[in-house]
């Protein structure tokens, strides 16, 4: 039995509660719906997202694309954590299924594990269903920037469209 309170040493950010040892995440807002990526099948294009920081090693990235799922008030898109490390990222796509029956196709892709791509084919300006064509192939955070990069696996160029928010530590 303790007879005077302890603590960690830990300083307790202003922002925070008394148990709270970390300051809230940074907020950082992107969105790009006219560029386009040359076709080919391999073609990429790197989103680089400014950072008010450089010291920041962990991202919780929400994304969407143009194409709305069944009812007209979901989107497809992805939820993708990233790191300094490239090959530490995941991501956990979500699309249409293209059919008449309500539901969505949900997968998970991890570099740790060996996936060419973090996210299904879904940031595409096209919204019709099966327009899948560009998708997330690496997310990571270099110093003030959070880089996010796209392939077209199309023949044509294909205009990415993604918007999204990054929650980062």
């Amino acid at each position: 039995m303790r007879l005077q309170p302890t603590t960690d040493g830990a300083l307790h950010p202003t922002d925070g509660g008394p148990n709270d040892h970390h300051a809230r995440p940074t907020r950082v807002d992107f969105l790009n719906t006219t560029q386009s990526i040359p076709g080919g099948g391999a073609a990429t294009y790197n989103l680089d997202v400014a950072l008010p920081r450089s010291d920041f090693v962990l991202a919780q990235i929400k994304m969407m694309g143009a194409h709305s799922i069944q009812t007209g008030i979901w989107r497809e898109g992805a939820y993708v954590q990233a790191t300094t490390n490239a090959a530490n990222a995941i991501g956990h796509s979500f699309r249409d299924s293209g059919g008449a029956t309500k539901m969505i196709y949900h997968s998970v892709y991890s570099k740790q594990n060996g996936d060419a791509y973090l996210t299904q084919k879904v940031f595409d300006g096209a919204v019709a269903l099966g327009a899948d064509y560009i998708a997330l192939l690496d997310a990571v955070i270099i110093g003030a920037v959070l880089r996010l990069t796209f392939r077209n696996s199309y023949l044509l160029a294909r205009t990415l469209w993604v918007k999204g928010v990054a929650l980062l530590w």
